[in-house]
């Protein structure tokens, strides 16, 4: 344990005081299990909330789409520090990830205690993290022996003595030296400091993590099938009022959407279809813009003559996107007649899929009309 202790210590003040010793650990699996604790917990935990509420095939792909987003970060700076490393000292990036862990888990406890902005993400803690373990690998780069390429094939073939030579200076410039040749084992009273400060900030960043995703557990991942839509308010884009009662005896598919959202461009021909299949019938297709921006309204007309769509607009300030927890666009809610919700779709999806949700609403009721 004291040389776990003394190598993660050295991996976050003095890394060059590393080169000549071998890793002691599996630091690398450890710092990502206590990185998707302390980090990335919130991330999870909303993405196996997605695959309840969404459910089906694209449940799943929600849930991939999470994990991918908090996998990610890691795998870049885990990619990263073998270039800068170089191959010699390849073994410490494992114990090099820890300053990143560190970083990100912090940053994350900060938003999460509400010590940082509002909005502020925790890319921002992990990019800090990444740079500072990249520093730390350069330092190990430039203390440790340099790496020396072998000699060409045609000059060790004619001279057997000469290849011998050189490929026992290549092994020794390979090898790292000796701690004793390098820098004293021993290290500062500050640098314990830190690693047990460092220490104390995960704990605690794990604690304050698992703690809020507990209090909020029915609090993550969008409103899901069998819950039932509260009294709202919001204007549409023909000054018009939409609310709760809108929703009675009609299948109504809420399509949440912005203008600088690619995705839900693409989208768009699916809901004007689904709109102009259904004219005549019970179903309404609503595009609820989500620019929260002071020109809403303009932005929402200008698009929606872009695109020659004729189904209602509404301009949510948030209410709507808030109560049915929407966490990203293109987001759809398929509502009964009664305002309960019956289907939920997360990213792009298809016209067919769509007009299968419609039927099956439509076939069960509560619809009239």
């Amino acid at each position: 344990m004291r040389s776990i202790g003394r190598q993660l210590t050295a991996a976050l003040c003095l890394p060059s005081r590393l080169v000549g010793e071998q890793p002691v650990a599996p630091f690398g699996l450890v710092a990502f299990v206590v990185y998707l604790v302390t980090a990335r917990l919130h991330t999870l935990a909303e993405g196996l909330a997605a695959v309840a509420a969404v459910g089906g095939l694209p449940g799943l792909v929600v849930l991939l789409q999470s994990a991918a987003t908090a996998v990610l970060p890691f795998a870049v700076t885990w990619i990263a520090l073998e270039y800068v490393l170089g191959r010699s000292q390849l073994a410490w990036r494992g114990v090099l990830m820890w300053p990143f862990v560190l970083s990100a888990a912090a940053g994350h406890a900060a938003i999460v205690a509400g010590l940082w902005p509002q909005g502020t993400s925790v890319h921002v803690s992990e990019l800090i993290g990444a740079l500072w373990s990249m520093v730390a690998a350069l330092r190990i780069r430039r203390r440790a022996p340099a790496e020396t390429p072998h000699e060409p094939r045609s000059e060790a073939a004619s001279d057997p003595e000469a290849a011998a030579r050189s490929a026992s200076v290549s092994q020794a410039r390979l090898k790292p030296a000796a701690a004793s040749e390098v820098l004293p084992r021993s290290l500062p009273m500050a640098a314990h400091a830190v690693a047990w400060l460092s220490l104390t900030a995960l704990v605690s960043s794990a604690l304050v993590s698992g703690y809020d995703v507990w209090q909020r557990r029915d609090q993550f991942g969008p409103r899901g099938r069998g819950e039932t839509m509260a009294a709202f308010a919001v204007p549409t884009l023909a000054g018009e009022r939409f609310d709760r009662s809108v929703l009675d005896n009609r299948v109504t598919l809420l399509a949440f959407w912005a203008t600088y959202c690619g995705a839900c461009t693409a989208e768009m021909p699916a809901l004007k279809s689904i709109a102009e299949r259904y004219a005549g019938r019970s179903v309404t297709v609503v595009g609820v813009n989500q620019d929260f921006d002071p020109d809403q309204r303009s932005l929402a007309r200008e698009y929606r003559r872009m695109h020659d769509l004729r189904f209602p607009i509404a301009l949510d300030d948030g209410q709507l996107a808030r109560m049915l927890r929407v966490s990203r666009i293109p987001h759809i809610v398929v509502l009964d007649g009664d305002g309960v919700i019956r289907r939920v779709f997360q990213g792009r999806v298809s016209e067919d899929t769509l007009a299968d949700a419609v039927d099956d609403v439509l076939a069960s009721g509560p619809v009239k009309g």
